[in-house]
C-alpha cells in the first residue's frame, strides 16, 4: 500500500490555507530583502542533498526495492517551497541545478548561469535555497560542509549581486 495515499486520507495536503492569505502585489519599492513578499519572488532555485528525496516508502523498502534518491523536491507530489511560492506568483520560474553530486560551488555557478539566461533577471527577485548535508562537503575535513556553503554563497553573490535572497 502506498503510504502517501493512506496518509492523505487522514491528513489531506492542500494549499487552501495559502489561498486565504492577503494578496499584496509587488511594488517598485521592494528593493530590500526585508520588504520581500512571496509574490515578489520571480525565480526559485535550490541546491544541496536536502533538496532531493527518495520515492521509496516503507513497503518498498521492506521488499528490498531501493530508490536512487535523486528526485528534486519540485517534482514530488507533496508540498514544496516552489509550489507554495507559485500560489502567490503563477509565473514563478524554477531553475534546476546540475547534478546533486557536484560541489555546491559548481551547483551555484550552474544555477547562476541558468538564471542569467532569463530576460530581465537583474530586476527580478531570486530566491536560492541551500540545504546542505555532510554529503555536500568532503568528509575528509571537519566542517567542510560550512566551507562549501560559504563558497556557494560567495559564487552566487559574485554572479547574481542584485535582488538575490539566499537562504
Amino acid at each position: 500500500a502506498d503510504q502517501l495515499e493512506e496518509q492523505s486520507l487522514d491528513f489531506p495536503l492542500s494549499y487552501a490555507s495559502l489561498n486565504s492569505c492577503t494578496r499584496v502585489p509587488p511594488t517598485e519599492a521592494e528593493d530590500y530583502s526585508d520588504t520581500l513578499r512571496p509574490a515578489s519572488i520571480a525565480v526559485y532555485a535550490d541546491m544541496g542533498h536536502l533538496t532531493t528525496y527518495c520515492s521509496s516508502n516503507y513497503s518498498m523498502l521492506q521488499a528490498g526495492i531501493l530508490d536512487s534518491c535523486e528526485h528534486r523536491s519540485s517534482s514530488m507530489e507533496l508540498p514544496s517551497l516552489d509550489k507554495m511560492l507559485r500560489v502567490f506568483n503563477p509565473n514563478l520560474v524554477v531553475v534546476q541545478s546540475n547534478e546533486r553530486d557536484d560541489g555546491l560551488v559548481d551547483q551555484a555557478r550552474a544555477i547562476a548561469q541558468s538564471i542569467q539566461q532569463i530576460d530581465g533577471y537583474e530586476n527580478s527577485w531570486k530566491l536560492i535555497v541551500i540545504a546542505a548535508t555532510i554529503q555536500d562537503g568532503e568528509a575528509s575535513e571537519t566542517r567542510q560542509t560550512a566551507v562549501e556553503v560559504l563558497g556557494a554563497i560567495e559564487e552566487l553573490h559574485k554572479l547574481l549581486p542584485i535582488r538575490t535572497f539566499i537562504a
